[in-house]
């Protein structure tokens, strides 16, 4: 009688499969999220803080545009 009621491809090892393999793949997903959160408060490889690094890369594009403005006028026709 309790066969009756069982879907017909009900496998008891296949469920405790999926069941283990979505707790390892959620349990990665945890880990991941934490060494994230770790590498954010970390500081860049150079400069000391974020913020200089930002500025860095900003004074060096500032320059590089007003270099190439000045090449573009210089040979200007």
């Amino acid at each position: 009688m309790l066969e009756m009621l069982e879907p017909s491809g009900y496998n008891p090892d296949l469920l405790l499969a999926t069941a283990e393999f979505s707790r390892a793949f959620w349990n990665r997903v945890e880990a991941n999220r934490d060494r994230e959160r770790e590498a954010a408060d970390e500081a860049p490889p150079f400069g000391g803080g974020w913020g200089r690094a930002y500025a860095a890369v900003l004074c060096y594009l500032l320059l590089l545009i007003a270099g190439l403005y000045a090449l573009t006028r210089m040979f200007r026709y």
